[in-house]
């Protein structure tokens, strides 16, 4: 059997307006302990001068093998990593995000684990680094508990604790299960391991940190809802995956689904009765999230009532 070191890697990098720190990224990658790699880069319909700096360092570096193309119209990073995924030629992917940077021996741990331990898929912690200054701020991974209850812990975890710049894993999980979906316009890579969790592939945890999660602003409450939304709807896609508990799958759709209809209530009540029923669906123990179904419709009644009196009112004078 051939070692892991002897096999073509490809990594898979989405690209969108990434002019700023795609070349920081490419030197991360160009630095790595080994070489037996090939780069793929689908760029998602930049606006910006990302093309151009992707093409002018792909001359820079004539010895190395590296993929660019871009999409025709702007999608979401899912299309653009599975369209890398089509054209990728290796046997073990690993993915990179534009804007985050690898130690240069992240390839070469990643390798040396996936052959030690036969996984399919290896993935580790990342620091978080400052975007304007690179100094570490933090740490994002999974805690002791996610690891010792993997895979329990991804579905009551939360939030996503792995993230895609750290995962390294076989052709063969991409070429059994598919792509990513899409039609998730948050929450892709989540929905994406759940998907291979179901299929019954290995992942091991790599202690070593050799990749770094770049963090700028701070995310929006209207960001954060979404991202909670979307990860609801990935639990309840995945809701039948019995190498998790019963138990465990429908408490995390319950509570994920709860939390999307406390944020929403307020201004898409009819979203939020739509969430409290796959919450109470999850445990329909809580019957009284189920209660407050009817008092939302009615909440948003008399708020159109509301608006269309006072559009009246107003055409009055």
């Amino acid at each position: 059997m051939n070692s892991s070191k002897n096999k073509l890697i490809s990594i898979i990098i989405p690209v969108y307006n990434a002019e700023k720190y795609i070349v920081e990224t490419l030197e991360s990658i160009r630095k790595q302990s080994i070489e037996n790699w090939e780069l793929v880069i689908v760029d998602d319909a930049s606006e910006d001068n990302t093309e151009l700096v992707i093409q002018e360092y792909i001359k820079e570096h004539p010895s190395r093998s590296i993929v660019y193309e871009k999409l025709s119209q702007n999608s979401n990073a899912a299309v653009a990593r599975n369209e890398a995924m089509k054209i990728a030629k290796g046997s073990l992917f690993a993915f990179c995000d534009a804007d985050d940077l690898w130690e240069s021996n992240h390839l070469e741990v990643a390798l040396k684990y996936i052959e030690k331990e036969q996984a399919d898929i290896v993935y580790s912690t990342m620091n978080v680094v400052d975007d304007q200054t690179g100094e570490k701020i933090g740490m994002q991974g999974p805690s002791e508990e996610h690891i010792n209850d993997f895979p329990n812990s991804l579905f009551w975890s939360p939030y996503n604790f792995i993230q895609p710049s750290a995962v390294v894993m076989k052709r063969g999980v991409y070429e059994d299960v598919g792509g990513f979906d899409a039609s998730f316009r948050r929450s892709q890579d989540f929905e994406y391991f759940l998907n291979i969790v179901g299929a019954g592939y290995s992942f091991y945890y790599i202690s070593d940190i050799t990749s770094n999660l770049r963090r700028g602003h701070i995310s929006s409450v209207s960001s954060i809802s979404l991202l909670a939304e979307y990860h609801a709807l990935a639990l309840r896609k995945h809701r039948s995956i019995n190498r998790v508990p019963r138990s465990i799958r429908m408490d995390a759709l319950s509570y994920s689904h709860l939390i999307v209809a406390k944020n929403v209530y307020k201004k898409k009540p009819i979203k939020a009765a739509f969430f409290l029923f796959w919450s109470w669906f999850g445990n329909p123990i809580k019957i009284k999230y189920l209660l407050f179904i009817p008092l939302l419709y009615i909440y948003s009644f008399f708020s159109q009532f509301k608006n269309l009196f006072y559009i009246e009112e107003k055409k009055k004078f």
